[in-house]
């Protein structure tokens, strides 16, 4: 019984935890006016997970994520908003090819579909690389391309924890607004981080 109430407690500690952090960064993003907020708070986010993940229990929240969405804040958007512009590209694109008559363009309709999964790929693991990382811009791209690639049961189970995360918000749709940044961030940076350890 004791186990179970540890267990129990364990759990709800890390729950608390979740919905701390997913309300600074809401706070984040809405301190950054919505457009300029999003990716520095995003940013801020994985921060204070990778230290969960790799051991630092302790850490005072506020502050850690605080200290990562200021000194992150410029170079967070223009990561984020460099990637939004290739992918935006991609997407504008594919619609183009896909409501053309030509018979020829059904084939490069297939190729920017897959282009456009592979970028939403690489995405799963931008995010975690650049907290795990000190890298330049470029190379944080890069080095997500060849995480991409070269750990294909990691972004298997990645994509996994997406529909899990967003099956149990179809069914418990309340969940979004109290966990639903943190525990995405969550899953993403845990299973990641199977990826830096070997690599």
């Amino acid at each position: 019984m004791d186990g179970l109430f540890a267990r129990v407690y364990h759990g709800s500690q890390i729950v608390a935890k979740l919905m701390y952090v997913n309300a600074l960064w809401v706070g984040g993003i809405i301190l950054g006016g919505g457009i300029f907020g999003l990716f520095p708070a995003t940013i801020a986010l994985f921060s204070v997970v990778r230290k969960w993940i790799m051991g630092d229990k302790d850490l005072p929240i506020i502050a850690t994520f605080w200290r990562y969405y200021k000194s992150d804040f410029k170079r967070a958007n223009i990561l984020g908003y460099a990637l939004s512009l290739i992918g935006f590209f991609l997407y504008f694109d594919l619609r183009f090819f896909q409501t053309e008559m030509n018979p020829g363009y059904g084939i490069i309709s297939l190729i920017f579909l897959s282009l456009l999964f592979w970028f939403c790929v690489v995405l799963l693991y931008i995010f975690p690389v650049y907290v795990h990382y000190d890298f330049s811009l470029v190379q944080y791209v890069k080095h997500a391309i060849i995480l991409s690639f070269a750990r294909p049961l990691q972004t298997m189970a990645m994509l996994v924890g997406i529909i899990a995360v967003y099956l149990l918000f179809q069914y418990i749709p309340g969940l979004v607004f109290f966990i639903g940044g943190s525990l995405l961030a969550y899953i993403l940076m845990f299973l990641a981080s199977f990826s830096f350890a070997r690599g």
